[in-house]
């Protein structure tokens, strides 16, 4: 299938038009797609524009082993055209040298601290979006397996901060990319997801959770029990290894075979 986004020009014989982002997202969702063409400017900026085609097709292609289609930009914007070719190209060196292998590396006592810096530079920066009334845990948490001590982890520092709403915390997108964190489209009803200096490569990745989201109380009570549990935490660590070496080129795979330990943990510990 070949995809047309534009609001004016009619699309090329055998082209299927469409009007707005999620509808092409859904269509590369769906598969299929062999050869996207993007406008940019598509006259609603609420809707979008094909700049988050690009977005999301980046995240998918570093974080999923998403296929991408062809792509064209065909944009009457100069400065946007340039910008959304870029990405283009970005995503072809990202396709040619994606699946990178799931690296599992032994704890670094360095994790912490590093955490504690980044949290600092981000209780300034999103201060404003941050809900209130968390007392001493802070609204910022250090969540993922470097953040259970001891615990061999892919060395990728997992920070989640508490917002009151992912409608009211959108603004916080464009505070955290001060901070150099990329923002992707990745799980939107759940999170606002970012990932820090590139999807190729990664030291930090940021999720903005909404306080009174289940998700927020299972990845604290994942994390909570297995400081806490010795035992535990050292099954999931020979998991970890096993898994990627299983999994080592298919980081989704070695993310999705986790699952069963993970809902186990959760149901030992009260949500």
């Amino acid at each position: 299938m070949k995809i047309y986004l534009d609001d004016e020009r009619p699309a090329p014989q055998g082209w299927t038009l469409l009007r707005w982002p999620d509808e092409v997202i859904a269509r590369l969702e769906a598969g299929g797609v062999t050869h996207l063409s993007l406008d940019h400017d598509l006259g609603d900026d609420a809707r979008g524009t094909g700049y988050d085609v690009i977005v999301w097709i980046e995240r998918a292609v570093a974080l999923e082993g998403f296929e991408p289609p062809q792509i064209a930009v065909h944009s009457a914007n100069a400065a946007a055209r340039g910008r959304m070719e870029q990405g283009a190209a970005a995503i072809e060196r990202l396709a040619r040298a994606r699946e990178a292998p799931v690296e599992i590396v032994d704890y670094d006592p360095t994790w912490p601290a590093r955490f504690e810096v980044e949290r600092a530079a981000l209780e300034v920066a999103l201060g404003p979006w941050l809900a209130p009334g968390l007392g001493a845990a802070g609204p910022i948490e250090h969540i993922g397996s470097t953040a259970i001590p001891g615990m061999p982890a892919k060395p990728v520092i997992d920070i989640m901060a508490a917002v009151t709403s992912l409608d009211a915390s959108r603004p916080a997108i464009d505070a955290a990319a001060s901070l150099g964190y990329l923002h992707f489209p990745y799980k939107p009803a759940l999170m606002h997801w970012f990932c820090k200096p590139s999807p190729a490569l990664r030291t930090h990745h940021l999720h903005l959770v909404p306080l009174a989201a289940p998700l927020w109380r299972e990845r604290l009570a994942f994390r909570d029990r297995l400081r806490r549990d010795a035992a535990l935490a050292r099954e999931y660590a020979a998991l970890k290894r096993a898994l990627a070496e299983r999994h080592r080129r298919d980081r989704e795979a070695y993310t999705e075979a986790k699952g069963p330990f993970v809902a186990r943990v959760l149901g030992l510990e009260p949500v």
